[in-house]
């Protein structure tokens, strides 16, 4: 792993993070594992940036390409009655039908406060209420 990053020999660091000098100084498996350490959870991506030498910005930006995970909607529509009905935990639901637990949990969040809207029309247009 290289001690001083190119930049530091034609540019200089700004307080804020950034680097002002000469664009692209650094190698692709620099950035490559810069990603990696800083979406792991090894390091931020402020330090990535030193370690590495790749500009933190350019870091950050490539959360977008982190590929997302793949799923049948069928199976999250699966999951998320599994959990809405209390026959399952949103975490076994999470690993028996292969959908990630916040998209389970968002979508069960989702639908108890459409049920919970439901009901409360339901109750305000009843004869008691009438």
């Amino acid at each position: 792993m290289l001690t001083t990053c190119i930049w530091d020999l034609f540019g200089e660091w700004q307080e804020n993070g950034t680097f002002s000098g000469l664009k692209k100084k650094y190698l692709p498996e620099q950035l490559d594992m810069a990603v990696a350490a800083a979406f792991s959870g090894q390091m931020s991506a402020y330090k990535a940036a030193k370690v590495f030498c790749v500009p933190r910005r350019t870091i950050s930006n490539q959360k977008s390409y982190v590929r997302r995970k793949a799923y049948d909607h069928k199976q999250l529509a699966l999951a998320v009655s599994m959990v809405a009905s209390g026959q399952m935990t949103a975490t076994k639901a999470s690993k028996v039908y292969g959908v990630p637990r916040r998209t389970i949990g968002d979508r069960v969040a989702k639908y108890n406060k459409i049920k919970d809207q439901e009901q409360d029309n339901k109750n305000e247009f009843s004869p008691k209420n009438v």
